[in-house]
C-alpha cells in the first residue's frame, strides 16, 4: 500500500483540491506548445533568471512611479511637509509592494490608496478561515453572497434559486470530503450541515462514534429517522454498533409493522401480477411521504430474482400513488454505488469541467439483506430495446447531455469495477439521460461462467454516436470527455478510496476494495499513460468477443 501513500502525498495541494479544470484534451496541445518552445530556446539560447527579474523589477518600478505622478491631485499649502513624507514612504515601498500587489499591465486603472501600517498588521494577525473552499475548487461563500447582492432590485427566478443552492451544497460536500479524509470532522461541523447533505450520507456519519450524540440529534427529522431505522434493519454493522437500542427514535411500531409485511411479501417470490394488498397502515419505504393503505403488484421483471413493479397508495388523496421496485435480494450494494456516484459527481462540478460529466443516479433503501425498494425510472427504455437511430437526430443540445451521461456511467462503473454488463443492464431515459442499473457484482467479482468486458460499449452503440456528423467525430468527443471525467477522479483517488472503505466495509474486505481501486486508476502509471489505456480499453470493448457472447446468452435467457 505504499502506492496509495506516495501519490496522496503528491496530490494533496496540487491535485485534490487546486484547480482542476484542465481537461485532458488541452493536454496535448500544451505538450506541443512547450516542447516549441524548448527547441525555440535552443537556437536562440537563454537569458539568465536573475537578469530577467532586476529587469522585471526596474520596469515595474518606474512604471508605479510614473503612474503615481500622473494621478496625484493638488493639496493645500499647509499640508506640504505631510505630504513629502508620505511620498518619501511611498517611494520606498514601491519596490517590495509591486512584487506582491497586481502590475500596471494587469490592472490598467489608478493605483489605490494603501491602508495604514497599522491596520495591516492588524489584518496580518487574524487567522483565516479553515478550510478555505477556494483552495477546495468550490465556489466560496463570499463570492455567492457577492452575487446575491449585486442585483438591482428584481426578483432572482427559480433557475437562479437552484443554482445558488447548487453552489453551497457542492460547497459544503467539498469541505466535508476533506474533513472526512482528514479525520477532523468536529461535532460543530456536522452540526452547521444541512439535513439533506445528513441523510444523503448518513451511513458514513455511522461510522464516527464521537457523532453518535449529534447523529441521535438529528432524527428529529423524521425522514433522517426512517433511513436510520433501514440502515439497521438493512442488518449494517456499522448502524448495528450505534442502534442496537432504538427506543430512542420513539414510536418504531409502524416501522416495525412495516419491516414485515415486505419482509413476509420477499418471502414468497415470485409474486403474480395484479395482487392486492388493502386495509394496511405502512410507512412509505422509499420517498417517506406518507402512510400507505393499498399496494398492488403492476408488473414481474424477466431476471433472475423476478424483481416487481408495485404501486403504493396513501391515505391522503392528494398523493399520487407512487412506483417502486421491489426485489428480493441484497440491494446494499446498490445504495452504496450511488452514493460514491454521487461525489463523483460533485468532485466533477467543483473542477469545472466544460463537458460536465454526470452520472444518472436512483434511489435505493435496504430492507435487510434478502430485499430492498428501488426507485422506478419511467420513461425509460434498455439498451436492448431502445431505437438507437434517434441518436443521430439529436440536437447539440441532446447530443451534448447524452455523450456526459454515457461517458459518465461508463467511467463510473469501471472505478468500482462493475461487472455483468449487458444490454439490459444499461438504460435511456427521456431520450438523453444514460445509466447503469444491477451492481450485484462488484470490485471485479465476475459472474459464473462468460462475463463481459467492463467498458461493454456495443458496435451499434458507437456507430449511433459518430453517425451524425462527418466534420466531427463525436465517437472521439465521447472518449475525450470520458478521459477528463477519469483524469479528475485519479487525482482525487484517495478521496473515493476512503468512502468505499466506509462504505463497503460490512461487504467486502477491505484490501480487496484497496487492491481494485488501485488498479482501476493505474496509480503507478503516468497521467498520459493512464489515459492512453483506458482510451484503449474503450476501443476494445467495441470489438470483444466475451461481451458479444454475453449478450447472446442473456438474450436467450429472456426468450426462455
Amino acid at each position: 500500500m505504499t502506492i496509495i501513500k506516495q501519490h496522496s502525498e503528491e496530490r494533496d495541494g496540487e491535485y485534490l483540491w487546486g484547480d482542476l479544470t484542465k481537461e485532458y484534451s488541452l493536454m496535448e496541445r500544451q505538450k506541443k506548445k512547450e516542447e516549441k518552445k524548448k527547441e525555440k530556446g535552443k537556437d536562440e539560447g537563454k537569458k539568465d533568471l536573475s537578469e530577467e527579474s532586476k529587469e522585471k523589477e526596474d520596469r515595474i518600478a518606474q512604471k508605479m512611479e510614473k503612474s503615481s505622478e500622473s494621478f496625484k491631485k493638488p493639496k493645500p499649502e499647509k499640508k506640504k511637509e505631510d505630504l513629502s513624507k508620505n511620498d518619501e514612504g511611498k517611494s520606498e515601498g514601491t519596490a517590495s509592494e509591486s512584487l506582491v500587489g497586481p502590475t500596471p499591465q494587469e490592472n490598467d486603472h489608478p493605483p489605490q490608496e494603501t491602508k495604514a501600517p497599522e491596520e495591516k498588521a492588524s489584518h496580518d494577525n487574524e487567522t483565516p478561515p479553515t478550510p478555505d473552499p477556494k483552495q477546495l475548487g468550490a465556489p466560496s461563500v463570499e463570492k455567492v453572497k457577492k452575487t446575491k447582492k449585486s442585483g438591482k432590485g428584481k426578483p432572482k427566478s427559480k433557475h437562479h434559486k437552484n443554482k445558488m443552492k447548487e453552489f453551497y451544497i457542492v460547497n459544503e460536500e467539498i469541505i466535508l470530503y476533506q474533513q472526512l479524509l482528514n479525520k477532523n470532522l468536529s461535532a460543530k461541523s456536522f452540526q452547521l450541515l444541512d439535513d439533506e447533505v445528513v441523510e444523503k450520507y448518513f451511513p458514513v456519519f455511522l461510522q464516527i462514534p464521537e457523532l453518535l450524540e449529534h447523529v441521535t440529534e438529528r432524527m428529529k427529522n423524521p425522514k433522517i429517522q426512517q433511513t436510520a431505522f433501514w440502515c439497521y434493519k438493512a442488518k449494517l454493522k456499522m448502524a448495528n454498533a450505534y442502534l442496537k437500542n432504538i427506543s430512542w427514535l420513539g414510536d418504531t411500531e409502524k416501522l416495525n409493522r412495516t419491516w414485515s409485511f415486505f419482509s413476509n411479501l420477499a418471502a414468497n417470490f415470485p409474486l403474480k401480477e395484479g395482487e392486492q394488498y388493502e386495509g394496511l397502515d405502512l410507512c412509505d419505504p422509499m420517498w417517506k411521504a406518507g402512510t400507505i393503505h393499498k399496494i398492488k403488484v403492476l408488473k414481474i421483471f424477466k431476471s433472475a430474482h423476478s424483481p416487481c413493479l408495485i404501486e403504493l397508495h396513501y391515505t391522503n388523496p392528494d398523493l399520487k400513488p407512487a412506483l417502486v421496485v421491489f426485489k428480493d435480494d441484497d440491494v446494499r450494494g446498490d445504495m452504496m454505488v450511488n452514493i460514491i456516484w454521487g461525489v463523483c459527481n460533485t468532485l466533477w462540478r467543483s473542477s469545472g469541467l466544460k463537458s460536465n460529466p454526470d452520472i444518472v443516479k436512483f434511489e435505493v433503501v435496504p430492507g435487510s439483506t434478502n430485499f430492498g425498494f428501488i426507485e422506478f425510472l419511467d420513461n425509460s427504455v434498455t439498451l436492448r430495446d431502445y431505437n438507437l437511430t434517434k441518436i443521430p437526430k439529436f440536437s447539440n443540445t441532446q447530443m451534448d447531455r447524452f455523450l456526459s451521461t454515457t461517458s459518465a456511467a461508463f467511467i463510473g462503473g469501471f472505478i468500482l469495477g462493475i461487472r455483468d454488463r449487458h444490454e439490459d443492464n444499461f438504460l435511456i431515459r427521456n431520450d438523453t439521460d444514460f445509466l447503469q442499473l444491477d451492481f450485484g457484482f462488484l470490485f471485479n467479482n465476475k459472474t459464473r461462467g462468460i462475463d463481459g468486458c467492463r467498458f461493454a460499449i456495443s458496435h451499434r452503440l458507437k456507430n449511433a454516436i459518430d453517425a451524425q456528423d462527418d466534420t466531427f467525430s463525436r465517437w472521439v468527443n465521447f472518449k475525450e470527455r470520458a478521459s477528463a471525467a477519469y483524469l479528475i477522479l485519479r487525482r482525487n483517488s484517495h478521496v473515493l478510496l476512503h468512502m468505499a472503505r466506509i462504505l463497503f466495509k460490512d461487504m467486502f474486505p477491505g484490501s480487496q476494495i484497496e487492491l481494485e481501486i488501485i488498479k482501476s486508476f493505474y496509480l503507478d502509471r503516468t497521467e498520459e499513460e493512464a489515459i492512453q489505456h483506458i482510451q484503449e480499453l474503450i476501443e476494445m470493448g467495441i470489438y470483444s468477443v466475451k461481451r458479444i457472447v454475453k449478450n447472446v446468452s442473456h438474450d436467450i435467457y429472456q426468450l426462455l
